[in-house]
């Protein structure tokens, strides 16, 4: 697409023409659509990559595959959005309110989740890898296989979420609250943040867990 289809499709979009268009695939890496009333529509395999997408409103879209990576989707509305597969790659997506979202399987590799209402997400074999949910609510979330290496979890509430068989060597959580939570299986190699008594509490319950200055 060259500069001038893509400022046309621009501002189609500002305009409230979006429902008209076919988006799928379509390429829209680098601009600036904050604001945009995108609901409802399309967007399988789109390119959001590196985008300005502030205040954007995706709800009940469908993004299957979709490539955010990089961009800014800072106060975006994705409530009922179909977000199977989509590429969160170091996203902006702080604060945002995504209960009861299905992520599974979704990319939020070095995402930045912060303060994210991620309460009943389903969140399933999702790529979590150094992504940072400092103060995220994760009350029932289903992360379930996910990977959460090197993970940011600081006063994340994890409160009944499940994580079975997660990956979460070398995360850190400090201050997390994971009452309740299922840990069979999960990886916890190397966690940071948690006192040998609450890794042997984690142990118990079916963690892989190895004790701070054990060899």
């Amino acid at each position: 697409m060259n500069h001038t289809n893509k400022d046309e499709l621009i501002a189609s979009i500002a305009q409230g023409f979006a429902s008209r268009l076919n988006l799928n695939g379509i390429d829209l890496s680098g601009v600036d659509l904050s604001n945009a009333n995108l609901s409802g529509i399309n967007l399988i395999e789109a390119n959001f990559s590196g985008s300005k997408l502030n205040n954007i409103d995706l709800s009940s879209s469908y993004l299957y595959k979709a490539n955010f990576s990089n961009a800014d989707l800072s106060e975006a509305n994705l409530s009922g959005a179909y977000l199977y597969g989509v590429n969160f790659k170091s996203t902006i997506l702080s604060g945002l309110n995504l209960r009861d979202i299905n992520l599974s399987k979704a990319n939020l590799s070095e995402a930045n989740l912060s303060g994210a209402d991620l309460s009943q997400a389903n969140l399933y074999g999702a790529n979590l890898y150094k992504v940072n949910l400092c103060k995220a609510y994760l009350v029932r979330a289903n992360l379930n296989g996910a990977d959460l290496n090197r993970a940011n979890l600081i006063e994340a509430d994890l409160t009944l979420s499940d994580l079975r068989y997660s990956n979460l060597s070398e995360a850190n959580m400090s201050f997390a609250n994971l009452s309740d939570t299922q840990v069979d299986f999960a990886n916890l190699i190397d966690v940071e943040g948690l006192s040998n008594d609450v890794l042997e509490q984690l142990k118990k319950k079916g963690a892989i867990i190895k004790l701070l200055n054990s060899y």
